[in-house]
């Protein structure tokens, strides 16, 4: 594997739009360059955020959450170079790709107007079009649990890292007559700015401030003790481990600029939790 400054190189011997024409490569987005590599089964996406990318599947692997792992690529077209993150294809044969979007969109087509959410990217109603939308499947309540518990944990480590990029269109179900599987956790790019708001909310209480969800969870049996597991596991020091793993892999030094950032975040991060944490505790008391 050849790498050139950190990133692998690939070239492919054809202009973009002609790859395009003769199925070398798939594209998925009309507003930015991101498309399956065919035969290979790689997943390529033009971003800037590269290396938030490879610390979001570090920090996914290490809590033991289905996801992505991305490597830095750089693919030579003969009429343009483009540089982002690559990864394995995670599509399974035999299986469609339904998006959130239309899970939810076909349960509202069911409800009176009246009884829409205010956000409908929240658990509680999340809960209610999955469980709709597997309706007829046999084996749907062994295949319910085991998507909302996966579910859950996304959207716990959508709180502990910062995900704000995380809305309709930022998860899907692979699903065939028989079986439905949670796609892997995937798109780090935008994560660890806290004052952001999350998309995916707990509940439909019109609240998108991480924190405030955060404080949901904190007060939520089912919840609470695997947030606070995540968030125990994953110190500070365990940040600086990860950012070493990374370096090993890339064979090149991460900017200590974004070491720097993450690790400030992360850190302030971490001491509101506590505050949350200590207030619940004074409360119970």
């Amino acid at each position: 594997m050849i790498r050139n400054n950190s990133f692998i190189k690939k070239n492919i011997n054809y202009n973009y739009n002609d790859a395009i024409k003769n199925n070398i490569i798939d594209p998925i987005s009309d507003y930015k360059i991101c498309f399956f590599i065919v035969d290979e089964k790689l997943f390529y996406k033009q971003t800037q955020e590269y290396y938030y990318e490879l610390l979001g599947a570090k920090i996914a692997k290490y809590l033991n959450i289905t996801h992505t792992s991305y490597d830095l690529a750089t693919i030579n077209f003969k009429d343009k170079i483009t540089s982002g993150v690559i990864a394995q294809d995670y599509r399974k044969d035999g299986y469609k790709i339904i998006s959130f979007n239309d899970i939810i969109n076909d349960y509202k087509k069911v409800l009176k107007k009246e009884n829409y959410p205010k956000n409908d990217m929240n658990l509680d109603f999340i809960v209610e079009a999955l469980f709709y939308h597997l309706r007829n499947y046999d084996n749907k309540k062994n295949i319910f649990n085991i998507l909302i518990n996966e579910l859950s944990n996304y959207l716990l480590l959508d709180l502990l890292i910062g995900n704000y990029d995380n809305g309709k269109f930022n998860y899907e179900l692979m699903e065939n007559n028989i079986d439905v599987k949670l796609s892997p956790y995937s798109d780090f790019g935008l994560t660890f700015d806290y004052t952001k708001t999350t998309r995916f909310t707990i509940n439909d209480s019109d609240d998108y401030s991480f924190y405030s969800n955060i404080n949901t969870v904190l007060n939520n049996d089912f919840l609470k003790n695997k947030f606070i597991k995540m968030y125990e596991f994953l110190t500070l020091e365990k940040l600086e481990e990860l950012f070493i793993e990374i370096e090993k892999d890339i064979d090149s030094k991460l900017p200590n600029n974004f070491k720097n950032t993450i690790y400030l975040s992360y850190g302030r991060h971490r001491n509101k939790i506590n505050v949350l944490l200590e207030d619940i505790s004074k409360k119970s008391r």
